[in-house]
């Protein structure tokens, strides 16, 4: 699981609650979820800042998995 997944679940956060807050679709932050997208630095800044996470842990999710 991304640490991205991670954070919205531990917050509680459904994909449209995360959504609403960067201003991205669902489908989106679903494939970013699941590794199937990359993100740019902006939309990393947009989705750490909702899920209270770093920057690094979007853009290099594989530094993460497992801890």
């Amino acid at each position: 699981m991304t640490p991205a997944k991670k954070a919205r679940e531990r917050k509680q956060l459904t994909i449209y609650e995360v959504a609403k807050r960067t201003g991205m679709s669902a489908a989106s932050i679903s494939r970013i979820e699941n590794g199937k997208q990359g993100v740019s630095s902006l939309t990393a800044a947009k989705l750490a800042k909702a899920l209270g996470i770093t920057e690094q842990k979007i853009l290099y999710p594989e530094r993460f998995l497992g801890r």
